[in-house]
């Protein structure tokens, strides 16, 4: 097993390579969803989805909407819930 771990990319370089490599199921790729499903809507990349065949999820990401220390609001709810437009 050879693992190769390059940055830069903004999570394209690991999708792109595995795209293009042989077809033979040695070559893997762990890859960002931001990668695979965001990253073709916003660059010019050489995949979409179905250049892949996936296998089964290995870790679970937190996603998160960050506000200012001095927000008034604790919790999405909190903002939701609120009548006043977001200031900004």
């Amino acid at each position: 097993m050879q693992i190769v771990n390059r940055t830069v990319g903004q999570g394209t370089t690991a999708p792109t390579q595995t795209s293009q490599s042989r077809h033979d199921g040695y070559t893997i790729c762990s890859a960002a969803m931001s990668g695979l499903a965001i990253a073709p809507h916003l660059f010019e990349v050489s995949y979409d989805l179905d250049s892949f065949s996936n296998l089964p999820g290995i870790a679970r990401f937190l996603y998160g909407i960050p506000v200012r220390a001095e927000s008034p609001y604790g919790n999405i709810q909190e903002r939701c819930s609120s009548q006043s437009p977001p200031s900004g």
